[in-house]
């Protein structure tokens, strides 16, 4: 239990850094621009409600990883944690979408953006290929662990 507390800090703490480096970049890029007034609450509001889905998917994850541990379904909540680790670039993919002034706003921060890692030569984007990769790694070990044989709890 007090592993998925400590995981749920983690990921919630990396949206709201996320959120306010891109509501402190806005304020720093509207200071002394005309037609900028309340540009920084509005992006504050965007970009938090853009985090909601990708971190309800990580504290759901982790809520089901914290159960099935304590049923000792160990790949199962192995696959459940790595779900909720798999939400991490799903947050820099929502805040991508949050419209920002030029410059670079918000950018400090990502660290599993698509473009926080460099392409190979000619191989995909790494970071959505990971993702993809843990994700289907995840499904698995949730699958063997929720329909693995389990020897029968003995009689009380």
């Amino acid at each position: 239990m007090l592993v998925a507390g400590a995981a749920a800090v983690l990921v919630t703490g990396y949206a709201v850094v996320r959120v306010g480096d891109i509501a402190l970049g806005t304020h720093r890029a509207s200071v002394g621009r005309p037609g900028y007034d309340g540009q920084v609450v509005e992006t504050l509001t965007d970009a938090g409600l853009a985090v909601l889905a990708p971190l309800g998917l990580a504290l759901v994850g982790l809520a089901l990883a914290a159960v099935l541990a304590r049923r000792s379904r160990w790949l199962a909540a192995a696959g459940a944690a790595l779900l909720a680790a798999t939400s991490l670039p799903q947050v820099d993919a929502a805040l991508g979408w949050v419209p920002v002034p030029p410059g670079g706003v918000g950018d400090r921060t990502a660290l599993f953006a698509s473009y926080a890692v460099a392409p190979w030569h000619s191989g995909p984007d790494p970071v959505p290929a990971l993702t993809a990769a843990v994700t289907l790694a995840a499904y698995a070990l949730l699958v063997i662990g929720l329909t693995g044989d389990r020897a029968p709890a003995p009689a009380r």
